[in-house]
């Protein structure tokens, strides 16, 4: 059975009760893990960002079934096309769809939004959508927390694989598979670090960009 939760779109933040339930990538900025996005200006952060929400919605749709091509701003057409081409040559059949959720990953609260998962070559996926050309070290962390989120299959190898799949402007895309299992336990620790944090009163959101590490 699910965990019931609430969601603050403005505040990102996941709520139980109005008490707040840190992300996944909140908890990777907490434990130091996070992706490094100093040196980039805060006006590219934000054009980037509603790029990766705009494409994000445009992929939701497409995959629903319900989406209009005509609504499609030009900007991200590049990135919807890429995305279209991946599911063409795949053959991946998704399954949730953008679902938020909340769970328990060794009796600890964490929250997240699932991109995708569905069926490819014979397996489950999860899949992490990202419109930036560079990947960091912190993406198979966070496909990790996803993992953990989720419910254990039950038919074998009661796993999900994981990926990143970048999206780019030139409607290319491309597939990067993460099967460190060392990955889920750094998570589980890192989960660790950031409840203790939160017990002690310590503020886990400061000069966190979760919106952008979700969104991009």
């Amino acid at each position: 059975m699910g965990i019931d939760f609430t969601f603050d779109a403005e505040r990102h933040l996941y709520l139980i009760q109005g008490k707040p339930v840190p992300s996944v990538t909140q908890v990777l900025h907490s434990a130091g893990l996070s992706a490094n996005y100093s040196m980039v200006a805060p006006e590219v952060l934000e054009r980037k960002r509603i790029i990766g929400e705009y494409v994000h919605k445009a992929t939701q749709y497409l995959d629903e079934g319900c989406l209009d091509l005509e609504t499609v701003d030009p900007e991200i057409q590049g990135y919807l096309t890429g995305y279209e081409k991946f599911i063409r040559e795949s053959g991946f059949r998704p399954d949730l769809i953008e679902r938020r959720l909340v769970g328990r990953i060794n009796g600890m609260l964490c929250g997240g939004t699932i991109d995708r998962t569905g069926s490819m070559a014979g397996k489950l996926w999860v899949i992490d959508l990202k419109c930036i050309e560079r990947l960091y070290s912190s993406f198979a962390l966070q496909t990790a927390g996803y993992e953990l989120l989720l419910p254990k299959p039950v038919v074998p190898p009661f796993k999900y694989d994981r990926a990143i799949l970048q999206l780019r402007r030139d409607g290319s895309y491309k597939l990067t598979a993460y099967s460190d299992l060392a990955d889920l336990d750094v998570f589980r620790a890192a989960l660790v670090v950031t409840a203790w944090k939160m017990n002690q009163g310590m503020d886990i959101q400061t000069g966190a960009r979760t919106d952008l590490d979700e969104a991009a």
